[in-house]
């Protein structure tokens, strides 16, 4: 049975006050977000160097919105990107 909509909403509100609570402002994850996406995909753990990240992006859906785009356009900069830089 899935819930209703309203539930989902209530579920948001409290992933992103658990996510606050937790000690990561959105300007926080903000200062940090690209260097976490970075190292995600350079197959480092991000967790081990910039703790609660992951967290503050599961509870929150603004951030976790951001960071899902910056993902998008650092996929497509590195498969649009030259193979060797002009001279």
């Amino acid at each position: 049975m899935t819930k209703p909509d309203n539930d989902h909403h209530i579920d948001a509100i409290l992933r992103k006050i658990l996510a606050h609570k937790a000690g990561m402002s959105c300007d926080d994850c903000y200062d940090v977000v690209d260097k976490y996406a970075d190292m995600l995909r350079s197959g480092q753990d991000p967790e081990s160097l910039l703790p609660g990240v992951k967290d503050h992006l599961a509870g929150c859906g603004d951030c976790s919105d951001e960071f899902k785009a910056l993902l998008v356009i650092l996929e497509s900069s590195e498969t649009n990107a030259p193979d060797k830089p002009p001279v």
